[in-house]
């Protein structure tokens, strides 16, 4: 497991690629058994999505694949643009609530926050319909904003740790480093701040660890100091972005029975985490507390495309299917840490260092998706519909790509990944089911969504299938139309502070997370 997160270190923080190539396959070697390694997790986080689309859609548990005349047919199955015989605007602002409760060291902590957002645009262009002799009835294009992801995220964890603290992590990282190579450090030129070149480094700077002396000469095992004494350690983190996607569909309507279309996507990918870990000496002779901290920035941009076909088999039922191809997607990421301590007594000593930042270039080829669904309409005077789809992703088919590097280290960096991705995750099969009823002019809708689990193993024993459920009503008057929804769901997530080499010293932080998110949309037709 330390491994692993060595590995980690070496892919946030060193330059040097040869180093690099070498930890990646030391790991290989050391731990095939281990968890996925950050960009393995990096792929899945920027490839999953959530429930999408208008208010009307979401309400009925996000069913894209066999129904026509919504806009939210424009990021999901395009071919549902060919039902439209009018134009349409419509906007849909969203309010989220992300609440969590975090176990850790036998403490509970609560956090919450709140999210304004804009969850859905689009714009929708009906054809004229086409001569009456001629097969092709007509045409519509539409244009669409869709906020795919929310990556909003908060929670804290707390309690007293009597087995180790942050340091004996750092010191046994530490202990792969000369003197010489903790003591380097950098100098950024515009500025003169000077950096540390690797964690432990930073730390050696402000003192927090002793060398052995043997022979004369300085080295490890390294000793830290206050090490046999219990802390009480309480930490944040903190993250926000979203993945938003722009697509422009167009599609066809042939004899008021086949309608087929397509969409090309553009994706935005924007994340950013904060993670301060402060730990507090119990009866400290040389500190009174350690501060770790690190941040994550990253953002990108990929480009994939949808087909789509929805087929009326008979007046009440018809069927549609959808294959997405996988986003290419070109991502720049920066990684910050720093280090800080407080001193019984204080003296001219340095109390803080931070590392030298880091930019890492890379590139992400999502999971290819394909979508079947029906829908049968109830009734003569067809007062309602139900409608119900499965979704296949091919989590094992993601991808990650280094750039800017040769062709051999590139190479070895997305062999190394591929097999990561591949034992780390499986194929799944999400399942949606979706109703609406109509009273005049009044619709009332309900769905429910269910995610599985896409981890092949749990290491930490936790299930991350959810079960989405979603309610809504709408009104339709003449051009006009108003929809409400909302949409709830409870999942179970782990967090682990640091890793040590012995796996009875250090705990995982287990958090019971809970979705609500409202969303309105408003529209005219012309």
């Amino acid at each position: 497991m330390v491994k692993l997160f060595r590995l980690f270190e070496f892919f946030k923080r060193m330059k040097n690629q040869h180093i690099l190539k070498l930890a990646v396959f030391a790991l290989f070697a050391w731990c095939p058994g281990a968890a996925e390694a950050q960009y393995t997790y990096d792929a899945f986080r920027f490839s999953e999505t959530g429930q999408t689309g208008t208010a009307r859609f979401q309400a009925m548990g996000g069913n894209h694949t066999a129904l026509g005349g919504d806009a939210s047919t424009i990021g999901g199955n395009p071919a549902g643009l060919a039902f439209y015989n009018r134009s349409e605007l419509s906007i849909s602002p969203g309010f989220s609530n992300f609440r969590t409760e975090t176990s850790y060291l036998n403490g509970n902590s609560y956090d919450s926050r709140n999210n304004f957002n804009l969850p859905n645009f689009s714009l929708v262009l009906g054809g004229n319909p086409q001569h009456p002799n001629r097969k092709w009835r007509r045409t519509a294009m539409g244009l669409s904003y869709s906020r795919e992801q929310s990556f909003h995220n908060q929670f804290s964890y707390a309690g007293r740790n009597s087995q180790s603290a942050f340091i004996d992590h750092v010191v046994e990282l530490a202990n792969g480093y000369s003197v010489d190579q903790l003591s380097q450090t950098s100098e950024d030129p515009s500025t003169g701040e000077v950096f540390a070149n690797s964690l432990p480094g930073a730390y050696y700077q402000i003192y927090a660890f002793d060398p052995t002396v043997s022979n004369g000469v300085e080295g490890p095992p390294y000793l830290p100091l206050d090490g046999d004494k219990a802390v009480n350690q309480y930490g944040t983190f903190d993250a926000r972005g979203a993945h938003s996607k722009w697509s422009f569909a167009y599609a066809g309507n042939y004899d008021n029975k086949l309608y087929l279309g397509f969409s090309v996507n553009f994706n935005r990918v924007k994340y950013k985490y904060d993670h301060v870990l402060d730990e507090s000496v119990i009866s400290g002779e040389v500190f009174r507390s350690y501060r770790y901290g690190e941040a994550l920035d990253v953002s990108g941009n990929g480009v994939s495309a949808t087909l789509g076909a929805i087929y009326k088999a008979t007046p009440d039922v018809q069927v549609g299917v959808s294959v997405s191809s996988p986003a290419y997607t070109t991502l720049r990421e920066s990684f910050y840490q720093d280090a800080r301590v407080e001193l019984v007594q204080p003296d001219n000593l340095p109390t803080s260092y931070a590392v030298t930042p880091n930019d890492f270039s890379y590139s992400l080829l999502s999971p290819f998706r394909a979508s079947g669904g029906v829908t049968y309409f109830v009734g003569a005077s067809r007062s309602g519909f139900l409608t119900a789809s499965l979704d296949f992703v091919g989590y094992k088919g993601m991808r990650v790509y280094a750039r800017d590097w040769n062709a051999s280290d590139s190479r070895e960096f997305k062999t190394f990944y591929k097999n990561e991705i591949s034992n780390t995750y499986k194929n799944v099969v999400n399942v949606r089911l979706g109703g609406e009823y109509r009273v005049q002019a009044l619709r009332l809708r309900a769905g429910l969504a269910y995610q599985p689990d896409p981890y092949q193993v749990r290491p930490d024993g936790i299930n991350r299938s959810r079960l989405i459920a979603s309610a809504g009503l709408g009104v339709r008057i003449k051009s006009v139309f108003v929809d409400l929804a909302g949409n709830f769901n409870t999942f179970k997530s782990a967090f682990t502070p640091y890793v040590l080499e012995d796996e009875n010293r250090f705990f995982t932080a287990e958090t019971r997370n809970k979705a609500a998110n409202v969303i309105l949309t408003v529209g005219t037709t012309f």
